[in-house]
């Protein structure tokens, strides 16, 4: 059977127990999640004993830890372990998962969510630099929320200078509510079994307070109705 690894940037939007539903429900091996909500909430009726959850901190310098949650089904999943590197020195760290399939093989991904600074070339420095620690782990699949336009890995001076790494940019439709491909799959050349795509219909409720103004409710329900759609997409890696 193949194995599905979805990976998605919340951006601390939605709850944990409404999204692991809804994806479950697409019969997801793994998801990846980055920026969850701080104080995410878990039940017992998603969080069941087919179910690991593990709530891993990368350092995100000068600013305080972030958390990406690793959620895999332990029937497809034997196991999961993550480290956690620097890429670039005062940006967050990236996080490489050695995934064991429980009855063959296994994945090995490093996942990042690069920092943007007013598009001044911080991000694709980033995701060089990304792509020369997944070359020295040895990774089969670079997948994050890496903040670079278009389909090309970085600008051709960069491009120049790091040479390819080996990796390859996976095509993939716009992941971001700007149209904008800002979520990126980098695969090791010649790694055919793996292939990677956008869920792009996924909705979810977002979180927040709500008024018991009846003009306020009104507006809160109108700007839900137009949000609804996550700002980045999915994206569902498949291992054959």
């Amino acid at each position: 059977m193949p194995i599905k690894i979805i990976s998605w940037n919340i951006q601390s939007k939605f709850p944990i127990d409404k999204m692991m539903r809804d994806l479950v429900s697409k019969n997801a091996d793994m998801l990846i999640v980055l920026e969850p909500m701080r104080r995410h909430k878990r039940s017992e009726s998603t969080i069941t004993s087919l179910t690991e959850f593990k709530d891993i901190a990368v350092s995100y310098h000068n600013v305080g830890d972030e958390n990406i949650l690793v959620i895999y089904n332990k029937k497809s999943i034997a196991s999961v372990n993550g480290i956690t590197y620097t890429v670039v020195p005062g940006e967050r760290d990236a996080l490489h998962l050695e995934v064991k399939y429980r009855v063959h093989g296994g994945m090995s991904i490093l996942t990042a969510h690069a920092p943007y600074h007013k598009n001044d070339g911080s991000a694709s420095n980033y995701q060089n630099k990304l792509l020369q620690k997944a070359k020295s782990l040895d990774v089969d699949v670079v997948v994050g929320d890496l903040n670079t336009y278009g389909q090309t890995r970085g600008t051709k001076r960069t491009r120049d200078i790091d040479g390819d790494n080996g990796y390859e940019m996976v095509k993939l439709d716009p992941t971001s509510a700007g149209g904008s491909t800002l979520d990126k799959v980098f695969k090791k050349r010649k790694l055919n079994n793996v292939s990677a795509t956008v869920i792009d219909t996924f909705t979810v409720d977002k979180v927040g307070g709500s008024s018991s103004r009846p003009q306020r409710k009104a507006a809160e329900h109108a700007a839900k109705q137009q949000q609804k759609y996550a700002d980045h997409k999915p994206i569902v890696l498949l291992d054959t």
